[in-house]
């Protein structure tokens, strides 16, 4: 048994050999045991039960067992394979189906905290001495708790290097929400002791966390077997396999979905996606009726906020799917910041170690949540950054046009209340600052007027002073205004990169003059190399290949010009969907040369 301090949690630890846990496996009525493969242990074949039954009681002592003289509690929501049951005035539930399930899990009231484990692990066909308490739970806002995803591997240290960080800056978060691909490689049948290893090293980061955590899976957590998929079409008899698709997670580490509420805030958290209709769906019509249920379950005036590894889109309605809240927090994409959807919808970057950065330029790094009263604040803060900084708006790899002004917006982290001072500064001018105070930092904006302001790429400055000195972050920002400066070249330039999925020749332009054709030889990136005349040189200059199909990227493209290396400071990074045609179009500054890496710099008193 393990003991949280802080918000009380005790997990339940099971030996390594009885590994299972949640929900619902889909074998469209037929004995998935059947199907099991003799390597497996027996645990591994278990087709899951058919009758689930229990009690949620007052913990009153907290111990984690029910006493004699501790009651039932009445009207709490238990699910399995996305179906909900309540329990009795006794406290009593009971769960039957004719499919087989993997576990039942609780989803308790505001309020409330469980004092042991929320979900059961099944092992036999029918159990019926299952038992979850729940003690009452003084809950005042704000609620602080903490995201963070997509770990590859190193998800053990996140789950110690992220709650460190969070105690020496004095954040005592109420618990911690992992959002997906915990493994740095697919789980596979064909290699068990391999899958194995995977999967007890995501269940020793949960059974060890510093603070109740929970988790849902993503699409490299799914297992895989010949004829499954983690997207698309699912072979049958891929299906009926007892550990395929997020079978084997619910076996080896927690619920791949779960709900909760606390402090009149309910969490959703939503698995990857379930094999349905002969393909692993990311919206099932069953995942649907448990969120609308979910939904209708809630008091009024709770707030919704929904944790799942990947935004779901809706390609019939062109959009990412709204489930009403408040908050979204995602993974997958490495990307940070507000870029999926009309709802705040936020993904927190790549927690794989301390060094690095994500896709976008920024550091790797974790999401701190506050709920307040009257809003939902949240910050992106990098690993190992105690002074950490974050750019809004403009994002990196947007491009601003033609607008008289545009909106400066950003964050430094201060939970100590030590800045005395930020500032702003664009293309050298320093910008009227308006600074909210938050509870761990500090929220800054500044509108900037583009009058006067040429073609091209900016650096805009967040500055910090603190009392031993002073911080600074630094970002370039492609703007347009169609004001051209003039620029005397000082003679030719050569122009060298790549071609990604090149399938016909295709002539190159530069600045809309064509300089040369690139013809596919059989590789995947096929070379170019042209000189460029000083005659046709801008200070914002513009390569593209028009009439490209969507696949064919310009990759690294550099301008080797006055003895320097030139590059487009959008290119850092394959797909990224906030970016302006950042595989199709190149644009290069020739006052601003070399690459960029976000980086936070001291710069003096």
């Amino acid at each position: 048994m393990r003991r949280h301090d802080g918000p009380h949690f005790v997990m339940i630890a099971r030996p390594a050999t009885t590994l299972v846990v949640c929900v619902l496996a889909v074998t469209n009525g037929v004995n998935a045991a059947t199907q099991a493969d003799e390597a497996l242990t027996a645990l591994e074949s278990f087709a899951g039960a058919q009758l689930a039954e229990g009690t949620v009681y007052w913990d009153e002592n907290a111990n984690g067992r029910r006493d004699s003289d501790e009651a039932g509690v009445p009207g709490v929501r238990i699910t399995a394979q996305h179906r909900v049951v309540t329990t009795g005035e006794d406290g009593r539930f009971s769960f039957t189906s004719n499919r087989p399930f993997l576990a039942v899990s609780m989803s308790w009231p505001s309020g409330t905290w469980p004092t042991g484990r929320w979900f059961e692990l099944l092992q036999r066909p029918a159990q019926r001495d299952i038992a979850f308490g729940l003690r009452r739970d003084d809950q005042q806002l704000p609620l602080v708790f903490v995201q963070f995803t997509d770990p590859h591997g190193f998800v053990v240290e996140a789950c110690r290097i992220i709650p460190e960080e969070c105690r020496h800056n004095g954040l005592t978060p109420k618990f911690y929400v992992a959002t997906g691909d915990f493994m740095d490689q697919y789980a596979r049948v064909e290699n068990m002791p391999e899958a194995r290893r995977l999967f007890a090293n995501i269940r020793k980061a949960l059974d060890e966390a510093a603070a109740p955590l929970f988790m849902v899976p993503g699409n490299h957590d799914v297992f895989l077997v010949p004829g499954g998929a983690t997207y698309g079409p699912v072979r049958p008899q891929a299906a009926m396999h007892p550990l395929s698709g997020l079978k084997a997670w619910e076996k080896f580490v927690c619920p791949k979905y779960w709900s909760f509420t606390t402090a009149g805030v309910h969490l959703l958290g939503l698995e990857w996606g379930e094999v349905f209709a002969g393909k692993m769906d990311r919206y099932s019509p069953a995942m649907k009726n448990w969120v609308d249920a979910e939904s209708r379950s809630l008091p009024a005036k709770t707030r919704l906020i929904v944790a799942c590894h990947d935004a779901v889109w809706v390609e019939s309605h062109k959009k990412f799917l709204d489930y009403g809240q408040e908050l979204a927090l995602f993974g997958h994409s490495h990307l940070e910041g507000p870029v999926m959807g009309r709802k705040t919808m936020l993904s927190a970057g790549e927690c794989r170690s301390v060094k690095g950065q994500i896709k976008d330029g920024r550091p790797r790094g974790y999401r701190i949540v506050v709920v307040e009263q009257d809003r939902i604040d949240t910050f992106y803060k990098g690993l190992g950054e105690n002074r950490a900084i974050i750019i809004n708006t403009p994002r990196k790899y947007i491009t601003l046009r033609n607008g008289p002004t545009f909106t400066v917006a950003a964050q430094a982290f201060d939970p100590q209340s030590r800045i005395s001072d930020i500032d702003i500064t664009l293309a050298g001018r320093r910008l009227e600052v308006k600074r909210s105070r938050r509870r761990f930092w500090s929220d800054v904006e500044a509108t900037f007027e583009t009058a006067d302001l040429a073609d091209g790429f900016h650096e805009l400055v967040i500055r910090t002073t603190w009392p031993d000195g002073a911080l600074a972050l630094r970002q370039s920002c492609l703007v347009f205004t169609g004001r051209q400066a003039p620029f005397p070249a000082r003679g030719p330039a050569r122009l060298t990169g790549n071609v990604h999925k090149l399938d016909r020749t295709y002539e190159l332009q530069f600045n809309g003059t064509g300089i040369g054709s690139v013809t596919p030889t059989g590789k995947k990136f096929e070379p170019f190399s042209f000189d460029v005349p000083a005659t046709l040189l801008k200070r914002l200059n513009t390569v593209t290949i028009p009439g490209a199909p969507s696949n064919l990227k310009l990759w690294d493209v550099i301008m080797h010009y006055g003895g320097q290396p030139h590059v487009d400071h959008r290119q850092a990074w394959d797909r990224l969907p906030q970016s302006e045609d950042v595989h199709h179009i190149v644009y290069i500054d020739l006052t601003r040369p070399h690459r960029e890496t976000w980086r936070i710099k001291k710069v003096g008193g």
